[in-house]
């Protein structure tokens, strides 16, 4: 799964690289950032455990990583 960090502070996961113009917000001209690729649970915590100590929690995380990662 590619992991990205959209530009109002979510993230989300694809099965597939998002080009530049899926990334792209019309309304306000920003873009969603990659974050990394990830394809187990233990490569996601790995990818995601910085984001834990800053805007996101670490029970959005939790969730996060069981919706998109079932291994």
């Amino acid at each position: 799964m590619f992991v990205y960090k959209g530009h109002l502070g979510n993230l989300y996961a694809s099965e597939y690289k998002l080009s530049y113009s899926e990334r792209y917000c019309d309304s306000c001209g920003d873009y969603d950032i990659l974050i990394g690729v990830a394809y187990t649970r233990k490569e996601a915590w790995r990818l995601l455990k910085n984001f834990i100590n800053t805007k996101i929690n670490y029970k959005f995380v939790t969730h996060f990583i069981n919706t998109y990662w079932r291994e």
